[in-house]
């Protein structure tokens, strides 16, 4: 049975690298100028999506929602510092092979939004799980009455958040029109009560109608909710990157917009979102400038923050000619630090590099930076993902990536002076495919 699921997803990977190949030689040949904007559907491992976060840091270790071949699910790990392996817990989260899931941990629970990819599928509908952890055995148990189905049908990726009240808030992007474009959806809870969660609903605001290319994404600060998505329809005369803000306690058509930037050349469907204690927002993007008006100097990592008196500045953090994909952005505000993740070369994925800025003084050196994770003997990976959570002083930046073949890395860096556990990262030889 594992033999034929592993058959199955490479079989699929190589139609999808043989597609996206065809497709960008296309592109090329009419030299990827004006608005033109090809559908490529690149491979991507176990660790997708990039709005997503797969771990968590609670009782001194780190954990993450990892898939177990042997049973062929996705399962909580643990990952022991001392022996520095990965274990399997045996905790299920998601026994649905090509699922997708976000893990919030807000001790001493754990919250996890997990679906399917197909939007016309009801077994790929989207799941709310909360766990209850005890530290006497080292164990998550699933909480009674959970999971709970919260939307109908699958979707690329769901992120979930929390609110300063307890709300529970999620959002995704939903198929319409055959598949040729999709909405923004969003959802919450009701009351005090987790399992309960109102009808998904499209919030009322310009720019909702995306292509089918594009992802949401939902953060807590302060008082508030933000919500971000991409909007690459560029027939709609609306294209940009759209920030909305929905106060705590208002009622949920009561949305202010706040959009960062406009403009076809200037969003993609990579968003990775943040939020430190100050309310300030942080969110890494990527631009189009590897397809329109192409320019290798052009910016194409751009880090966006939104200070709490609700004014945005950009940071570039990578050039189209540093080929940076699926950046990820993690906040140490006890160090004043802020790093960048992320894959190179684009696409068909590479290794992990990273980059390291001043939190109060933002500034990018120019480059790939640092490398972080490479797949053993030249194997690609990709999709970089860690925690929501800020750092504190007790905690050691975790990044775990995969391939397309379903192998895990890992690498655990030292904020102190800089140091990596690994020189080149380590496989997670109890998970993947």
């Amino acid at each position: 049975m594992m033999a034929g699921v592993a058959q199955r997803h490479r079989l699929w990977i190589q139609l999808i690298q043989v597609v996206g190949v065809l497709i960008m030689l296309t592109g090329v040949l009419f030299v990827l100028q004006g608005s033109f904007k090809p559908q490529i559907r690149c491979p991507q491992g176990p660790t997708a999506a990039k709005t997503q976060s797969k771990l968590w840091f609670n009782d001194g270790a780190w954990w993450g929602i990892l898939f177990d071949g042997s049973s062929e699910e996705y399962r909580i790990y643990r990952y022991d510092g001392t022996n520095g392996a990965w274990s399997d817990t045996g905790t299920l989260v998601d026994g649905r092979n090509t699922s997708r899931a976000d893990a919030l941990w807000d001790g001493p629970h754990l919250y996890v939004v997990s679906a399917g990819t197909q939007a016309s599928l009801k077994k790929d509908s989207v799941r709310f799980l909360r766990y209850t952890y005890d530290p006497s055995t080292d164990r998550y148990s699933l909480d009674k009455g959970f999971p709970v189905t919260i939307a109908e049908g699958g979707t690329e990726a769901i992120t979930l958040a929390k609110a300063a009240t307890g709300q529970l808030w999620a959002t995704y992007t939903r198929d319409i029109q055959d598949g040729e474009l999709r909405r923004v959806y969003v959802t919450h809870t009701t009351g005090d009560d987790a399992s309960r969660w109102v009808e998904p609903f499209v919030p009322p605001l310009r720019g909702t109608t995306v292509s089918k290319d594009d992802v949401s994404s939902i953060v807590a600060f302060g008082s508030r909710i933000g919500l971000m998505w991409g909007n690459q329809y560029d027939e709609s005369g609306k294209p940009g990157y759209y920030f909305a803000v929905h106060d705590d306690g208002e009622p949920d058509d009561s949305w202010r917009p706040d959009n960062p930037v406009m403009g076809a050349s200037m969003v993609n469907d990579h968003i990775n979102l943040k939020a430190d204690s100050n309310g300030r927002i942080f969110a890494a993007t990527k631009t189009r400038r590897d397809r329109i008006d192409r320019d290798l100097d052009a910016p194409y990592g751009v880090l966006w923050v939104r200070d709490r008196e609700g004014t945005w500045t950009s940071h570039v953090f990578s050039k189209v000619g540093d080929f940076y994909t699926r950046s990820l952005v993690l906040i140490d505000e006890s160090r004043n630090d802020l790093y960048i993740f992320a894959t190179s070369p684009t696409c068909s994925g590479g290794e992990i590099y990273y980059k390291s800025t001043d939190l109060n003084d933002i500034s990018f050196e120019d480059g790939r930076g640092t490398p972080f994770i490479q797949g053993a003997g030249g194997l690609k990976i990709g999709d970089a993902t860690s925690t929501k959570q800020e750092f504190s002083r007790g905690m050691k930046p975790m990044v775990v990536a995969s391939s397309t073949t379903g192998r895990y890395y890992y690498n655990l860096l030292d904020p102190r002076g800089g140091e990596k556990l690994f020189p080149r990262g380590a496989q997670i030889t109890d998970a993947g495919f």
